[in-house]
């Protein structure tokens, strides 16, 4: 027999807010079974195939990518190779957490340009860059 968790349960096990699952419910994302008093229940097996970082349909790996941003202030800390430690550091994290990052920017210098070369070949289309520093 499955083991079927409460929403506030299953909402802290993927890392989502438990509106977030009842939308999920509602538009027929996720399935969900109902107690007697109404109550959303959610089995383990529904938790796994949201959470398995190999499933790109997964309402949590659609509605957003996973973007690394690493940036170091001169040319003589990009040629030290800090940048690229920064980079290997953050993608070492997102392998150890199941995040397998969509897009990686570096930069060096003030911080995030959107004006840059990078930004305007189309990298960055579509990315919510707001809170980058």
């Amino acid at each position: 027999m499955d083991k079927y968790y409460r929403i506030s349960e299953a909402a802290r096990l993927l890392g989502v807010c438990s509106k977030t699952l009842r939308c999920w419910d509602s538009e027929g994302k996720i399935t969900c079974r109902r107690t007697l008093g109404g109550h959303r229940r959610i089995s383990i097996l529904e938790i796994e195939r949201l959470s398995s970082p190999l499933n790109p349909s997964s309402p949590s790996r659609s509605e957003g990518a996973i973007a690394i941003y690493c940036r170091v202030s001169s040319h003589e800390q990009k040629t030290k190779g800090d940048l690229d430690r920064q980079i290997s550091v953050a993608q070492d994290y997102c392998a150890q957490h199941h995040l397998p990052p969509a897009y990686t920017f570096s930069d060096v210098g003030s911080g995030l340009n959107t004006r840059a070369p990078h930004a305007t070949g189309g990298q960055l289309a579509g990315c919510d860059v707001r809170g980058a520093r």
